[in-house]
């Protein structure tokens, strides 16, 4: 375990001083000081493994995720369930754009064209879902197809029990809306996610794996608040 991460151990065993009392790289610790358990000796963050300041290994780690070059989002949900360190999704972002295969898809026409969605004849009846990480956040992005509102929630953790939590709330103040669309994240995929909605006699289509851009609306508003 490297000096930073020694310093973080033992603040997790010992108890956290005030952070004008911590060096800066320690710092960085500090807003997940709630959620960084051990399990033999090893730091985790929720289920991700802390990865200490070793330039070799983080990019080794970096490389392996992105041998299959997935791009950005994919990258960002590989990471979320194996590894985390300060900085991470801004080397993950860099390590996608610098890549020559990953540009040339990028840039790629689209192989086939989606039909549009129908305008919703009234507010909040249809509502499109995605998830978005903005400095080291994660984003709840939920936008209405009628006006094209936008909701950024921030949560802790993107489980399926945040989800419902956040969009419980959100339900609360605008109403239930007709039907959700989401993608296939593990989030929108489980059971608990589908419980919460066919209770509540929410109709939710989940878009085609090989189509993502069909829940486009959620997706290029996830791109407009990164960009605020």
């Amino acid at each position: 375990m490297d000096k930073v991460l020694s310093k973080v151990r033992n603040h997790i065993m010992q108890g956290w001083p005030s952070a004008r009392n911590l060096p800066e790289e320690v710092k960085l610790f500090v807003s997940k000081r709630e959620e960084l358990p051990m399990e033999d000796d090893v730091i985790l963050w929720g289920s991700r493994v802390v990865i200490p300041d070793n330039m070799e290994m983080r990019t080794r780690i970096l490389e392996d995720l992105h041998s299959t070059h997935p791009g950005i989002v994919k990258m960002n949900a590989l990471v979320r369930s194996y590894v985390w360190w300060p900085g991470i999704n801004k080397e993950l972002e860099q390590q996608v754009r610098s890549c020559p295969s990953c540009q040339l898809i990028q840039h790629s026409p689209v192989a086939a064209q989606i039909h549009p969605w129908e305008f919703p004849e009234k507010p909040w009846s249809r509502i499109h879902c995605d998830y978005a990480s903005l400095d080291e956040e994660n984003l709840l992005i939920v936008v209405d197809a009628h006006s094209k509102w936008i909701e950024a929630i921030r949560v802790r953790h993107t489980t399926s029990a945040a989800t419902v939590r956040a969009l419980r709330r959100l339900f609360a103040t605008h109403g239930l809306p007709e039907t959700v669309v989401i993608d296939n994240g593990t989030q929108f995929v489980s059971e608990e996610f589908a419980r919460f909605l066919n209770s509540n006699n929410i109709c939710h289509i989940q878009t085609s794996p090989k189509h993502p851009s069909s829940n486009g609306l959620a997706k290029r508003d996830v791109q407009m608040v990164k960009a605020v």
